[in-house]
């Protein structure tokens, strides 16, 4: 009578030692982030960089001072947020007040203002430049200020520390790629009406990184005007 041979599955043994090998080389990659988290260092210069780069990018609102190596000038860092929203809203009575028909429209989570009023309105706001700020000493009063010198002081924010940036779009019917083709003369003479607006803001004392104009498609003679918080420009930080 012929022996039968008892058939045996690896199968399950496979498997098994599969699993075993895959939790080994686990735990040996575990152990060794561990020991190398453990001696590793970081430096200040790499660090720093990257870390304001992911904060501007992903932040609604990013402080870019170091508080570590400043003195604190206020009570409470939650206050920079108020005074900012301060001088937006001085900015909103500033545009509704001195220049009727102007559209303002305050985004108060990005601390951003958006005015959109008529060129010859802002072009006679403006027109007070060699005017004297207030009647009355010490800080510009929105009721006794004139426009242009109250506006630059808002900009400023020389009281809340924290500058806002002033972009100027004067709008155009005209395709702006097909008029710089066809007839580059006409375009000049927009760009000339914009920056003669920034010229005349920035002789009456507004840094020029604060400041910037351009066209852009859209009604004619209407200009956007957009104020938003001003972040210096910093060449070591990625963006």
């Amino acid at each position: 009578m012929r022996s039968r041979r008892r058939r045996v599955s690896t199968g399950n043994a496979k498997s098994l030692s599969s699993q075993l090998l895959g939790l080994s080389l686990f735990i040996m990659l575990l152990a060794f982030f561990i020991v190398l988290n453990a001696i590793s260092n970081f430096e200040e210069t790499k660090y720093k960089p990257i870390t304001d780069s992911l904060n501007r990018a992903f932040a609604a609102k990013v402080d870019t001072r170091d508080v570590d190596e400043q003195p604190s000038i206020r009570q409470s860092e939650a206050s920079v947020a108020n005074e900012e929203g301060q001088e937006l809203e001085r900015l909103n009575k500033l545009f509704t007040a001195r220049i009727p028909g102007a559209d303002v429209a305050v985004n108060r989570s990005r601390g951003e203002m958006h005015v959109r009023l008529s060129y010859s309105a802002l072009e006679s706001a403006v027109s007070d430049i060699g005017q004297a700020p207030s009647r009355r000493a010490g800080a510009l009063d929105e009721d006794t200020a004139f426009f242009l010198p109250m506006l630059i002081s808002l900009i400023r924010n020389d009281r809340g520390g924290m500058p806002f940036r002033m972009d100027i779009l004067l709008n155009t019917n005209d395709d702006i790629a097909l008029m710089q083709n066809e007839d580059p003369e006409q375009l000049r003479r927009l760009a000339d009406r914009a920056t003669m607006i920034a010229d005349r803001i920035q002789s009456a004392g507004l840094p020029m990184r604060l400041l910037s104009a351009g066209l852009q498609n859209g009604k004619d003679d209407m200009v956007d005007l957009l104020f938003r918080p001003h972040v210096p420009y910093n060449p070591d930080v990625v963006p």
